[in-house]
């Protein structure tokens, strides 16, 4: 789960302009993405257990 190097990524998920100093690891950059989609998931999924909570009280 955890790599020598960082992704190399910035917040808008495109590499820096000059990456000859820097190498970017694309496994790592897969995991952000896998990230992502399981933070998207699991937001939608919390929202649904609200409402449900809330409509059935």
């Amino acid at each position: 789960i955890c790599s020598e190097f960082g992704s190399g990524l910035g917040w808008t998920m495109y590499p820096p302009l000059s990456t000859s100093l820097m190498v970017l690891n694309p496994e790592a950059t897969d995991w952000i993405i896998g990230g992502l989609a399981v933070l998207g998931i699991s937001s939608i999924l919390s929202s649904i257990n609200f409402l449900g909570t809330c409509v059935f009280m």
